[in-house]
């Protein structure tokens, strides 16, 4: 008798055409931050799409966007964690040259925040590849600890 077995082992989180995701600069994870009350905050996010290369180049690869909004929203953060009350909120979009959104705000009260970035608009190009569909949409978040001003 003869007992064969196999097994297949697929990625938990395999990327497909047209996924976006949301980084910091250069690809770089977003990470939590610690500021003081008052000083200037600035956030730089970067959105890249999962997509093939076409031509000789037949592989597929996360490749920068250039031109599409991001939307920065900060709540307040509730005692459970969860969002609270919308304090700030702007958009900005991926420049031609760093491929970056760069935002920056100031929060005054000490605590804790929740920044959202989210890209939901796949189509604000007006293009859709009738291959591939749209961009799909995505988030990215951080926390923000916020502790008593700086004196020098």
């Amino acid at each position: 008798m003869c007992l064969m077995i196999f097994s297949v082992v697929q990625p938990i989180s395999a990327a497909h055409i047209g996924d976006t995701k949301i980084t910091g600069p250069n690809n770089e994870p977003l990470t939590n931050m610690r500021v003081h009350a008052g000083n200037s905050i600035e956030l730089k996010a970067q959105l890249y799409q999962y997509w093939s290369m076409g031509g000789i180049l037949t592989e597929n690869r996360w490749i920068s966007e250039i031109g599409r909004e991001l939307h920065f929203n900060l709540y307040k953060e509730n005692a459970d964690g969860t969002n609270g009350k919308l304090v700030w909120s702007n958009t900005a979009k991926t420049t031609r040259f760093t491929q970056t959104a760069t935002t920056d705000f100031l929060i005054y009260e000490k605590g804790n925040y929740n920044l959202d970035i989210i890209f939901d608009d796949p189509s604000q190009d007006g293009y859709i590849s009738p291959e591939y569909g749209t961009m799909k949409p995505c988030s990215a978040s951080i926390k923000i600890e916020v502790v008593g001003k700086h004196h020098l």
